[in-house]
């Protein structure tokens, strides 16, 4: 972070000294929950870092529940704690994201001991007009209700603790990992589901033109899925290290940095100028967003068009690592618990686990038409579930191969005219050839 950065947001040794003079102290938080929102906006316009000030939005939180909870709670309680979790437990707040927050306790004898203080904490942050969704539980709620709710065990998985003993929040996660229930081929089997019904809903028309930046397909959500496999599987969550661990390649990582970090521009400039926590980029909101974020005219493109197209661009990018990822994260986790099943198709491709699978590593480099005998392979048999991680990275490093000479050749025509002949898998074939960077290389714009 920038050096003074989070100090001009927020001078928590002036704070303090005002709230020692016994001023009310409503309105001193509320005017330093302004004052911060206003130097980090006009921060954001100036350099439009969002990835900072993400990240200095939720260490001054930190700073402000800590001195609130000063106000009701006394200091050597040692069988309570306030803990950030979700999106504000990764360290990641947007302007107008809501503050999740979780009030741990070692049992129901701890909430009886500070229900006052509970209870005033709470509307306090309603008066200081905090976006808080709070959550208030013991030890064996925890226990319970993640051993049922995958939600709720993946919001305990990203936890800080603000106030109070950290040791209630290490034991919570001891009792709620893998090694206690939700062992990470169950979590990930789960989220994958999970990531596959939202992709669902919000596939069509209408979420393209107006898309959700945070839970459609390709958004924020998808690099969420990661982290939480990665670290209900490996203990770690730190994207950098799917490099270290060999799963992306540094090309592929930083990719997945460059999208997060466009995202995150365009997510919180969503939340700046609509004033709340919206995710869809609405019509009446782009171009005031494309103008913050320094988009201009070109001869045959608006500002906005200019915006968009960008985004659609990095969306797709995402798409296709999140779909990788899935699919090396299946291979690590699940298919590696059985031996290895693989069957020849044809002299291109074999079966491995139910996936389609290239044979040698240089096919498509010698035979590039073989890239849409890939789809039509796929449309033709349904018991097929998808394309193997390694086959995924080969089509991406050889589709700058389809040229004019590749359109124009006979063959690969008439490997395309079939798949578009098979209405029964058409558009899934397509959104597939889509998603990997093949049917954007075939037609270009």
């Amino acid at each position: 972070m920038e050096p003074g950065l989070l100090d001009r947001v927020f001078n928590q040794t002036e704070f303090a000294t005002e709230l020692a003079t016994g001023k009310p102290p409503i309105p001193l938080f509320k005017q330093a929950i302004q004052n911060s929102q206003l130097a980090m906006d006009s921060h954001f316009r100036e350099t439009l870092d969002a990835v900072t000030l993400v990240h200095c939005r939720s260490q001054f939180m930190d700073q402000l529940l800590a001195f609130a909870w000063q106000q009701f709670f006394p200091e050597h309680a040692t069988n309570i704690s306030l803990l950030a979790v979700g999106g504000y437990g990764r360290g990641e707040l947007h302007p107008r994201s809501d503050i999740d927050i979780l009030l741990l306790s070692q049992d129901e004898t701890a909430f009886s001991e500070h229900s006052d203080a509970m209870q005033g904490f709470i509307t306090f942050m309603w008066d200081i007009k905090l976006d808080v969704g709070h959550g208030v539980r013991t030890l064996d709620d925890c226990t319970k209700e993640a051993s049922k709710d995958l939600t709720i065990v993946t919001n305990l998985m990203e936890t800080r603790t603000l106030a109070g003993p950290d040791q209630l929040r290490q034991t919570m996660v001891h009792s709620t990992g893998p090694q206690h229930l939700w062992p990470s081929d169950a979590f990930f089997t789960a989220k994958w589901q999970e990531q596959t019904e939202r992709h669902q809903k919000h596939h069509d028309s209408d979420n393209n033109l107006e898309p959700n930046i945070k839970n459609g397909v390709g958004g924020l959500r998808d690099i969420h899925t990661v982290v939480w496999i990665l670290q209900r599987h490996f203990g770690d969550n730190q994207l950098e290290n799917l490099t270290s661990r060999g799963i992306l390649t540094e090309f592929e990582y930083g990719m997945l940095h460059r999208c997060r970090d466009f995202l995150w521009q365009l997510r919180y400039a969503l939340h700046m100028v609509t004033q709340r926590e919206e995710d869809h980029l609405l019509f009446d909101f782009q171009k005031e967003i494309a103008s913050i974020l320094g988009f201009s005219d070109e001869a045959d493109k608006l500002a906005v068009e200019v915006m968009m197209h960008q985004y659609y661009r990095y969306s797709l990018a995402l798409n296709e690592l999140n779909d990788l990822l899935m699919l090396l994260f299946n291979e690590i986790i699940i298919d590696s618990q059985q031996p290895q099943q693989i069957y020849s198709i044809n002299q291109h491709f074999q079966r491995c686990n139910d996936y389609l699978e290239i044979k040698q590593p240089d096919l498509f480099e010698h035979t590039p038409s073989a890239m849409l005998e890939v789809f039509y392979t796929l449309a033709c048999d349904d018991s097929l579930k998808g394309v193997r991680a390694n086959t995924i990275r080969a089509l991406r490093d050889n589709r700058h191969a389809i040229d004019d000479n590749f359109r124009s050749d006979p063959d690969n025509i008439r490997s395309f005219m079939a798949i578009i002949r098979n209405p029964q898998h058409l558009v899934r074939e397509l959104g597939r050839m889509l998603r990997y960077g093949i049917l954007g290389q075939y037609i270009p714009e």
